[in-house]
């Protein structure tokens, strides 16, 4: 790790918003221990669990029984079969844990936990998720399209923002009733299948929820490609994929399903359709895509050792800042012919844009690695934007693991900024301690979140528009909330709780630079009373909030700002 004080540290682009659900047929996990700029990824072997033995904490031996599974396991003592049953006794420091799991057609299971005096089982997830639901199948089920034990809230076929093309997604019956919410934790057996389609091919992509233990860094999921046939695939090999683990990550507060809001309503579908293949083998383009200006100023189109000083590049996070992509704390660099448009709600970068981004993920002092984007010329890869992608070293050294190029890791998570071409670090700023940009994002734990305060401490008197209501500001912008001529910060959010009589949910306000300049740039979103995001009305600049808020021009559009109680 070289130290912070020989170089600042950097980053490309920052997964952000819809995570790619899965990994695309395309792509493979390495076959052996690599080190990828500071970080791991291991190949994983598939076992059978009617051999494997597995040691715990307390000293005690679980044994697999005879199971007859339907996919290849890492000895995890799950019961994913129909004949057999499985289960193990652990006892540790202060702390008791029994999980059972028994085979059999209806596949039913019980987890319990016990706290000791020196420690708790069965925390992998945090305070923040629900601890409690009906398990799942735990096995892939060729017929999960007519089976009672799935659904799907995909009316049709959705281009996401993974690798996979046009994708629909079906889950286990058993999160049916949490899938909605902003913040759950899926019980064992809990099982997504997502149908995909795109120019190299089609077939699954399965996650399954496995014990506790089984992989408690990546939340216990188990990931597998198949054929459409259903035919298990054997690379990349079955387990913990690594490349797929990675992109879930950043759905943390829902379990790694980063899928769960794709289910749009029939309005939604048609005025943003699946993109389709086009002939010269990319993608017909989305309404958010803007293409690049010939004119506009190229590139450098090179990695510079030198990019922390040079004029050729400048930073927004001069200090180090928890993004939501695999990198851990990141500082971004971008090559200076796009600092005029950085800030622009929709960002096409020209040929020769470089992004660089020091990263910092194993919390420890110091840059674990440099990742690079290079903008090509058109036609390099027209799916992906024609981005280049490479790893370094800390000292800024070219890996050749993975291979310089078109990476699909990289280029799957960064698809989910097309409004910005790739470029998903875009508004992630920090500001040397002082916190003045804001999340630009609704953050499902805003109650409890330190990047938010309130000065109500009860919900209001049911009057105005909404009823009774409850405010929470970004923290960034506190000196200012309700201070006349006050211009709030990018990124400044406010989450407002709302009760009318039998009707309850989420308003959030988030300012986004160029997105409506004609009404101080308020981006405005409903949410359900879980936090899920609505399409009624649709995000935006809604004329009918901007009709309201306007009033309240002296304070930035927030109405609500001098509520207190």
């Amino acid at each position: 790790m070289r130290p912070l004080s020989n170089l600042s540290p950097v980053t490309t682009a920052v997964l952000s918003g819809t995570v790619a659900f899965v990994l695309s047929a395309g792509c493979k996990e390495p076959s052996s221990r690599t080190k990828i700029a500071g970080s791991e990824m291991i190949g994983v072997k598939s076992e059978n669990d009617a051999d494997a033995k597995s040691a715990n904490a307390g000293g005690g031996v679980a044994k697999g029984g005879q199971n007859s599974q339907s996919n290849p396991d890492d000895g995890d003592n799950d019961s994913d079969g129909t004949n057999g049953s499985t289960g193990n006794n652990s006892t540790g420091n202060g702390s008791t844990a029994n999980n059972q799991q028994s085979g059999g057609a209806n596949n039913t299971a019980t987890n319990q936990s016990q706290s000791g005096s020196n420690g708790t089982a069965n925390q992998n997830l945090g305070q923040t998720l629900d601890n409690v639901g009906p398990n799942g199948p735990g096995a892939f089920n060729l017929n999960f399209r007519s089976s009672a034990d799935f659904f799907t809230n995909m009316a049709s076929s959705y281009e996401g923002r993974s690798p996979h093309g046009q994708v629909r997604i079906w889950y286990s019956t058993n999160i049916r009733d949490m899938i909605n919410r902003a913040t759950f934790k899926a019980p064992v057996g809990t099982v997504a299948i997502k149908k995909f389609q795109n120019t190299k091919g089609s077939g699954f992509a399965v996650m399954i929820k496995k014990s506790p233990g089984y992989d408690p860094k990546n939340h216990d999921w188990y990931f597998e490609m198949r054929q459409d046939d259903g035919t298990i695939a054997a690379d990349p090999a079955p387990g913990k994929i690594a490349e797929c683990a990675a992109c879930h990550a950043a759905a943390q507060a829902k379990d790694f399903l980063a899928g769960t809001e794709l289910g749009l309503d029939p309005e939604d579908l048609a005025q943003n359709p699946a993109q389709t293949p086009d002939a010269a083998g990319g993608t017909t383009k989305d309404p958010d895509f803007v293409p690049a200006d010939p004119n506009a100023p190229k590139g450098p189109g090179a990695f510079q050792s030198d990019f922390s000083s040079s004029k050729s590049f400048f930073s927004n996070t001069p200090e180090p800042i928890l993004g939501v992509s695999p990198h851990g704390k990141v500082r971004v660099w971008y090559s200076i012919n796009l600092k005029p448009m950085l800030s622009n709600a929709k960002i096409a970068a020209p040929e020769g844009t470089v992004a660089i981004k020091e990263f910092d993920n194993d919390g420890k002092p110091g840059v674990d690695g440099v990742a690079v984007m290079i903008k090509k010329a058109a036609g390099y890869d027209m799916k992906n934007n024609d981005w280049y992608y490479e790893l370094r070293d800390p000292w800024g050294t070219l890996l050749k693991s993975p291979a310089p190029g078109k990476i699909s890791t990289c280029s799957g998570c960064h698809a989910s900024a097309i409004a910005t071409d790739f470029l998903a670090a875009t508004k992630l700023t920090s500001a040397a301690g002082t916190g003045q940009s804001g999340p630009s994002k609704f953050v499902a734990d805003y109650a409890a979140s330190p990047s938010f305060f309130t000065r109500m401490r009860t919900m209001g008197p049911e009057t105005g528009t909404h009823g009774s209501v409850q405010i929470w500001y970004s923290l960034n912008a506190k000196d200012k909330i309700g201070v006349n001529g006050a211009k709030l910060p990018d990124g400044t959010t406010a989450i407002a709780r709302f009760q009318k009589g039998d009707q309850a949910g989420v308003l959030v306000m988030i300012k986004e630079p160029g997105s409506d300049s004609a009404h101080n740039d308020w981006r405005y979103e409903v949410r359900d009373r879980y936090g899920n995001l609505t399409w009624n009305p649709r995000p935006g600049a809604v004329p009918e909030c901007i009709a309201c808020h306007k009033q309240a021009a002296p304070t930035d559009y927030l109405k609500g700002s001098l509520y207190v109680n």
